[in-house]
């Protein structure tokens, strides 16, 4: 988690950040838990959850609130019915 923090925090190339989803978690994990509010921003803006599911789960543990509605829509109306994990 802390490295993912740290590349951000500390870019190489100030251009952007070429962070997979699961770094992009840890760094809104920790700019949430730290209060980085420009951080969590920039995380929030960059996050790409792979699933709608994924995204809920985000908008659950670190209080995305204008997330909520998106992700439960496209949950509903996605073509693939709700598994049992979700």
């Amino acid at each position: 988690d802390f490295e993912a923090f740290l590349l951000v925090l500390y870019p190489e190339d100030f251009e952007g950040h070429d962070l997979s989803y699961e770094q992009w978690k840890s760094v809104l994990h920790l700019s949430t838990r730290w209060e980085f509010a420009s951080l969590r921003k920039l995380a929030m803006k960059s996050i790409k959850p792979p699933t709608p599911y994924d995204q809920l789960l985000l908008t659950c543990a670190y209080a995305v609130d204008n997330w909520v509605l998106p992700a439960l829509s496209a949950l509903c109306t996605r073509a693939m019915p709700v598994t049992l994990k979700e």
